[in-house]
């Protein structure tokens, strides 16, 4: 079992960075994975007895953990240090934070002694400095050296992110503790929101949705609605109808000023205007057959060889047979009833799926 400090954790970090009041929500299936990936790979290591179902690893995950592995080997020796668990000291000597490295060696080379960590990462590529500087700094301090040789080892991607920090570069660390501990920055979004146990309460995510629902169309009925009665804004975990009726018509109306947004920045980007992050893509292209009645007779398909490759329009088919019986439309009763006497047999409804919709 991977030890963590309890409000400081190092995995925490990067996080910690984009926003001071990060912290970890509920296990999801890829922290799970994670943990099962890291136990497999600890074992493999170590030399330890590996159970029979690899610590739960499916057959993609085991992959990834060899592949892991044999780069790890590759780079150190029998001596690596396995979940090695170390201490952040502050300049008072007192601990900051703890945690666990997954691999820790000084490695003998001939430019002298090189401290190396090596961090498994089996998930996507972000930004992981802050958690490494935090590992580098604990692992300086404890084997008293003064540069550590980082490699992020991701085993889904096949590759590994190595870098060299000094001491001092670990420094920036303490100034992420500081905020942390000081809580007087107000939460900031970002793309590690969904990871946080605060996902759809904290106030970065809900005061943007309450200013939307509020000043777009302000005349609107949504804008009186008693916003400061929903709890959450996280879907899955409403479980209110009150509160589930207030967030279902706020989001119809987000979603009508989302669509409003989209075509207006599309007819400024056609217009000329650059929108950073965004370019112009042409629209995908759709073939159509230009003359049905040409393309049967160049097929060299049988009637109804060529019918079962079509999908016939009823609205279409009523019209054309409305004109052929001599009405002037499809919509009048005589019509309708023509129509449902030769083809009704041929037709079937399908249902679709049910809809929510306003009572």
């Amino acid at each position: 079992m991977l030890d963590h400090h309890p409000t400081l954790p190092p995995s925490s970090f990067p996080m910690f960075e984009m926003c001071a009041h990060f912290k970890s929500g509920e296990s999801g299936a890829a922290a799970e994975s994670g943990s099962r990936q890291h136990a497999l790979l600890a074992a493999l290591l170590t030399g330890a007895e590996v159970p029979p179902n690899r610590f739960g690893c499916d057959a993609e995950e085991v992959k990834n953990v060899s592949w892991a592995e044999a780069y790890i080997t590759n780079r150190t020796s029998a001596g690596r240090e396995v979940e090695k668990r170390l201490s952040l000291i502050n300049d008072d000597f007192e601990e900051v934070t703890f945690g666990t490295l997954d691999v820790v060696q000084v490695v003998n080379r001939a430019t002298g002694d090189q401290l190396v960590v090596m961090d498994y990462k089996s998930g996507e590529e972000h930004n992981y400095l802050p958690q490494m500087a935090v590992y580098a700094r604990m692992a300086m301090l404890s084997y008293g050296l003064d540069r550590c040789e980082i490699h992020e080892v991701f085993g889904r991607k096949r590759f590994a992110n190595t870098y060299t920090l000094n001491f001092s570069d670990t420094d920036f660390i303490f100034s992420i503790i500081d905020r942390v501990n000081a809580g007087e920055e107000p939460p900031h979004m970002n793309a590690f929101c969904s990871w946080c146990e605060k996902h759809g309460t904290c106030s970065a995510a809900t005061e943007p949705i309450v200013r939307v629902a509020t000043e777009y169309e302000p005349e609107h009925a949504v804008a009186g609605l008693p916003m400061d009665k929903v709890a959450t804004w996280h879907a899955s975990e409403i479980v209110d109808p009150t509160q589930m009726s207030i967030v279902l018509q706020v989001a119809e109306h987000i979603g009508k000023w989302a669509d409003a947004v989209k075509a207006h920045a599309r007819k400024a980007a056609l217009g000329g205007m650059a929108i950073p992050g965004y370019v112009l893509k042409p629209g995908r292209r759709a073939r159509e057959i230009t003359d049905l009645n040409v393309a049967f007779e160049v097929s060299g398909l049988s009637a109804s060889e060529f019918l079962s490759c079509c999908k016939g329009s009823v609205p279409q088919l009523e019209e054309a047979v409305a004109r052929k019986n001599g009405f002037s439309s499809a919509g009048g009763k005589a019509a309708k009833e023509g129509f449902k006497t030769l083809l009704g047999n041929y037709i079937v409804f399908k249902e679709g799926a049910p809809t929510l919709a306003r009572a």
